[in-house]
């Protein structure tokens, strides 16, 4: 644990939801959690970067667009949006990628996801994983590009 002083009134944000911020007066006391598992977003965002890097063309999936509005919901619905279909659409040399991403650790995959990764296995020349995390979404993007040289 480590007390770390800020300067009053400076709005600060928790770097993960496992940390314990305390505020006294102009002081924080730090305590970092003892597992620090980067969130989905933060290793979909690496590996997008890998990506842009290596001029691969992808796009990501709004699927987890979240919206409290019901008349956006029934649009959505109204325009063929269902739920489980994978993170990321990636264009590779013969083959067409589907990644769905999750955590290192405790990202679990819906039954939604399960019946698309299953259904798009099953169609020639498509290929839908799911990678916890950055390293394995690059390690299944290199393995396709190494096999197409």
């Amino acid at each position: 644990m480590r007390l770390v002083r800020i300067p009053t009134g400076v709005w600060t944000r928790r770097p993960c939801s496992h940390h314990l911020l305390l505020f006294m007066s102009d002081f924080m006391i730090y305590k970092p959690c003892l597992y620090e598992v980067p969130h989905e977003e933060i290793e979909q965002a690496e590996f997008v970067k890998y990506l842009r890097l290596k001029n691969i063309k992808f796009t990501a999936i709004p699927n987890s667009t979240y919206t409290t509005s019901w008349k956006q919901k029934a649009k959505n619905k109204r325009m063929g949006l269902n739920p489980g279909l994978p993170d990321l659409l990636i264009l590779l040399p013969g083959k067409l990628l589907f990644i769905e991403m999750k955590r290192i650790k405790n990202g679990s995959v819906s039954e939604y996801q399960k019946e698309w990764i299953s259904a798009l296995n099953q169609i020639q020349n498509v290929e839908a994983v799911v990678c916890r995390g950055c390293q394995e979404a690059i390690v299944a993007v290199d393995r396709i590009l190494n096999n197409k040289i």
